[in-house]
């Protein structure tokens, strides 16, 4: 049982690996798919152009190695990508690597 406070503190475990497997891709693409997250679960290029915690990488690049692994997915239209699994933009919404540095 948790005492008071200790869940504020407590890191999600399942999230602390969805993050672990998605920095494979690297830290760019971390970063960028970081800043995805806190647009929504659906959003198109010119709104993570737009973001202001956005990195400063090239976006184009990092959103197209998420879309070959599956991160995220590409409207028929060409238009909007959204995150392929709630649960991958969840992890990077609830919370940061507790390995990263700052």
């Amino acid at each position: 049982m948790a005492t008071p406070g200790e869940s504020e503190c407590a890191v999600d475990p399942l999230a602390t690996a969805v993050i672990d497997r998605l920095a494979l891709l690297g830290a760019e693409t971390l970063d960028v798919l970081r800043a995805a997250a806190s647009l929504g679960p659906e959003f198109t290029m010119a709104d993570l152009a737009a973001a202001p915690d956005r990195p400063a990488e090239p976006l184009a690049p990092a959103v197209t190695a998420a879309i070959a692994a599956g991160v995220l997915d590409l409207d028929p239209d060409g238009e909007r990508l959204r995150f392929r699994r709630g649960l991958l933009r969840q992890a990077l919404i609830s919370g940061s690597n507790p390995r990263r540095s700052s």
